[in-house]
């Protein structure tokens, strides 16, 4: 019989179970029911000894608890659930604490020592504990490569591990592996993993390679994993020297698994979005909206303006437009799941990771100088004192007057402005920095 789980409920690492299962083995299992109600102890062994998470019909069936004294039964099921000993799946159904799903999705991340595939479940990070997992059976899907992804139904084993079969594999190329790649004397050579949680060493054929040097990083796609051996890979790209700083940024990019390549069809949706018309949009194409940002910025999705307020002594009209990338990503295009996917633009010292393909971001989501942006603004009016009186949010038609440094502007307001930035200072610059000064002693 298993050992009861602590009392205290340990910090999730894994996700709950995914779907309920048929009546675990467990249920089988020889216990001794006495009349009545099982005890807590009972309940929790019975729980922790089932390859499969149990609900109230299994604990029933296996106990053999009547019909009269299956209310209290239930009572005695939520004050374990309560004292967060067991984990709570879907359909009221228990597992140990820290349990793995019925239903997973799996990555196979390499080969062990006897040639078995490695995997570890998706959503975990690499410090996370996790049991040993044996890809056990592929139930007709074929042998699986390093990098793919595969949804399984995982079973618990004696000494705490699990048993995974392979439902179907997820669509899709596997995952590229990036790595350093190291000659070989029959024109070959094997690829080493940049990715430290990757142990796997992948050989790579003298027709493979690219032409590749010693030492170089390369993209490698994983080919079909071999019965024996070493796994193989093929170099689809080279990206020059390790020592080049512009390493770092593609190391970071696929250590995390940062998505770097669109789906077609949310390329093709980026590529077919026209400019929009004024049509109900407000018309804001007159008012000077500026932006600003870092001189190695590519897209520019947000500008600024501020003027006094005429109707208020001491007071402020502000506005703040964004791009309306609403407008080009409605909810359930490809283009919305290329964006849920990614969450948000990552920025390298060296490149930027978009969240939307570059004829959205560096376009038609980029607010660009003396060009028609759709928009979405935001007018602040705040008094002397820096409090806001009212606002208004409106979608809009803007243009941008002019595309701005940090440096450009703060060089400007310090008396020393390019000869093309001088026109801007009075109109435009001193208003923002005024408005600025007085948001600045409200905050103060």
């Amino acid at each position: 019989m298993a050992r009861p789980p602590r009392a205290q409920r340990s910090p999730r690492t894994t996700p709950r179970s995914a779907k309920p299962a048929a009546a675990p083995d467990a249920a089988a299992r020889p216990f001794r029911p006495r009349p009545g109600l099982p005890s807590r102890q009972e309940i929790l062994d019975f729980i922790a000894a089932s390859t499969t998470p149990v609900g109230k019909r299994e604990i029933v069936k296996a106990f053999k608890v009547k019909p009269a004294d299956r209310v209290a039964l239930k009572g005695l099921i939520k004050d374990i659930d309560r004292a967060g000993i067991v984990e709570r799946g879907q359909g009221r159904r228990f597992a140990p604490l820290a349990s793995l799903p019925e239903v997973a999705v799996l990555e196979v991340t390499g080969l062990d020592e006897d040639g078995l595939p490695q995997v570890r479940p998706i959503g975990t990070a690499p410090e996370d504990p996790i049991p040993a997992i044996a890809l056990t059976e592929t139930s007709g899907e074929g042998t699986v490569a390093a990098g793919e992804r595969v949804i399984a139904k995982l079973r618990r084993t004696e000494g705490g591990g699990y048993a995974a079969t392979v439902i179907r594999k997820l669509s899709g190329e596997t995952e590229r592996v990036l790595g350093v790649f190291r000659a070989e004397r029959d024109g070959g050579g094997h690829l080493d993993p940049t990715d430290r949680r990757n142990k796997t060493t992948y050989r790579i054929r003298p027709a493979e390679t690219l032409g590749a040097q010693e030492g170089e990083l390369v993209l490698a796609q994983p080919l079909p994993l071999p019965r024996l051996g070493l796994p193989h890979v093929q170099v689809v790209e080279r990206l020059g020297s390790l020592d080049d700083p512009r390493s770092i940024s593609l190391i970071a990019i696929h250590t995390h698994g940062i998505p770097v390549a669109f789906p077609a069809a949310a390329i093709v949706e980026a590529e077919q979005a026209k400019p929009v018309t004024l049509g109900k949009r407000s018309d804001l194409r007159n008012i000077p909206l500026v932006t600003i940002d870092g001189a190695d910025a590519r897209d520019f999705d947000d500008a600024v303006f501020a003027e006094p307020d005429p109707n208020v002594e001491g007071g402020w009209h502000l506005v703040v437009a964004i791009a309306d990338v609403s407008w080009y990503v409605r909810p359930g295009s490809a283009l919305d799941r290329a964006a849920r996917e990614r969450g948000n633009s990552v920025y390298f010292p060296d490149r930027v990771v978009p969240m939307l393909p570059e004829a959205l971001s560096n376009e038609l989501c980029s607010l660009k100088p003396q060009v028609d942006r759709a928009c979405m603004a935001m007018h602040m009016w705040i008094d002397a004192k820096g409090t806001l009186t009212h606002h208004k949010i409106e979608r809009a038609l803007m243009r941008s007057a002019a595309r701005l440094t940090y440096e450009q502007v703060q060089a400007a307001i310090d008396g020393r402005p390019e000869e093309w930035v001088a026109p801007l200072v009075e109109p435009i610059l001193k208003p923002l920095y005024a408005a600025y000064a007085v948001l600045e002693h409200d905050r103060a």
